[in-house]
């Protein structure tokens, strides 16, 4: 009788041990890579990760590595997920209504090319929030503020170009796997023309999101600047004597901008107002860089159909204005 107490003992006790190693257990990446090798099935692991603990590397460079050991794309969306709920219930708080305030009116600023303004705005905001949205549009500020200094010709663009790189630097290691972060990244390389960093930024962030439009926009607005800093590479044929032409960068660029802008327009998903903004900068491409100045009137004129009152609009409107005299 007594050995029958001793016995069950023990096993009360085993069980309380084993359910308190289960309640402690934190899932990570190899965790999960053990599970997938071990032969469960893809629901068992996405179950087991919804109702545990988890400290999980979602990075693009982790997720390549998870998939090369065989782990299904549920389960990695099932990663993503249970990271990003953990991400929004640590830092959920309600907003400042003054700092929403004043985040609205650095994007207005912004729209409106007002870019020191909105810098001045968003650098206050940045210097007492963790949220890493007011980073971002200051980063965007800044980077555009960059460009209109460069289209100038003031040679001070590449002193703020360093602030940018640094604000850069300083968000990324929280911001690896948010698409919108690389898309920062992009406009950065764009306008130091390093095509190569451009095409890296772009593939990762729609690794990321994949037909995230907004980096369609983004390629076609980089790959039309990139175009016009653009010239022909050619090389001297010994033989003919002369040199001969290899590669038309500009008309390449101009084609990859064009592709890009086309994506976004059929994928449906654009406001009127992006609409026109899109139309407007394809005609500015198909008369900047391919010299077809129908084509371009015939953007323009979408661009005014799809939202007359557009800023996309009013540009149109005013290339045609002078297309006409």
């Amino acid at each position: 009788m007594k050995l029958s107490r001793i016995i069950a003992l023990v096993c009360c006790m085993v069980f309380l041990f084993a359910f308190r190693v289960s309640a402690d257990e934190i899932l990570t990446n190899e965790t999960v890579v053990t599970l997938v090798k071990s032969g469960l099935g893809e629901a068992l692991i996405i179950s087991k990760i919804k109702a545990s603990q988890s400290k999980f590397d979602v990075s693009t460079e982790e997720l390549l590595k998870l998939k090369a050991e065989g782990v299904s794309d549920g389960v990695l969306q099932a990663m993503i997920d249970s990271t990003s709920l953990k991400n929004s219930q640590q830092g959920a708080k309600a907003p400042d209504p003054q700092d929403e305030a004043d985040y609205q009116n650095a994007l207005d600023l912004i729209g409106a090319e007002k870019y020191e303004e909105a810098i001045t705005l968003l650098t206050e905001l940045a210097g007492k929030s963790n949220d890493f949205k007011y980073h971002y549009a200051l980063i965007d500020a800044v980077l555009e503020k960059c460009r209109v200094m460069k289209e100038q010709n003031n040679s001070e663009w590449k002193t703020r170009m360093i602030e940018a790189q640094s604000r850069i630097k300083g968000v990324s290691r929280a911001n690896r796997n948010n698409p919108d972060f690389w898309l920062l990244f992009v406009k950065f390389s764009g306008l130091r023309e390093d095509e190569r960093d451009v095409d890296s930024g772009l593939k990762k962030a729609l690794a990321i999101k994949p037909d995230y439009i907004k980096a369609y926009i983004l390629k076609g607005d980089v790959y039309s600047r990139l175009a016009k800093a653009a010239q022909d590479e050619s090389i001297f044929d010994a033989v003919e004597n002369k040199r001969m032409n290899v590669v038309n960068v500009r008309e390449a660029r101009g084609e990859t901008s064009r592709a890009a802008y086309k994506h976004a327009l059929e994928s449906g998903n654009l406001s009127n107002e992006e609409k026109a903004a899109v139309l407007y900068n394809m005609g500015e491409l198909e008369l900047q860089i391919f010299g077809n100045k129908t084509k371009a009137e015939d953007f323009w004129n979408q661009s005014v159909s799809a939202n007359p009152e557009s800023k996309g609009a009013a540009l149109s409107k005013e290339r045609l204005n002078a297309s006409n005299k």
